[in-house]
């Protein structure tokens, strides 16, 4: 974590972003709690976690609503493959 933190406002979004899309299960509250301590801009730090959590969330939504339609088959084939 203390590398999203030496990387800004940029780490901050990233952090946000994956956390809101499952791929890695950490709290980036604790990222932005570090940055506005150091002295980064409240509003800012805010807005870009905001930012991010929506995006990361968004992207969550669209790969549920489009991966069933692609690889839901994909998946299905590949499981029973194993199984036999």
């Amino acid at each position: 974590m203390e590398y999203f933190a030496e990387l800004g406002y940029i780490g901050l979004f990233i952090s946000c972003f994956l956390a809101a899309t499952f791929v890695i299960p950490f709290s980036p509250e604790v990222i932005l709690g570090v940055l506005i301590v150091k002295g980064f801009n409240l509003y800012i730090t805010i807005l870009i976690a905001t930012i991010g959590n929506w995006m990361g969330g968004m992207t969550s939504y669209f790969v549920g609503r489009i991966a069933p339609k692609v690889v839901h088959c994909k998946f299905i084939l590949l499981f029973l493959l194993v199984l036999l």
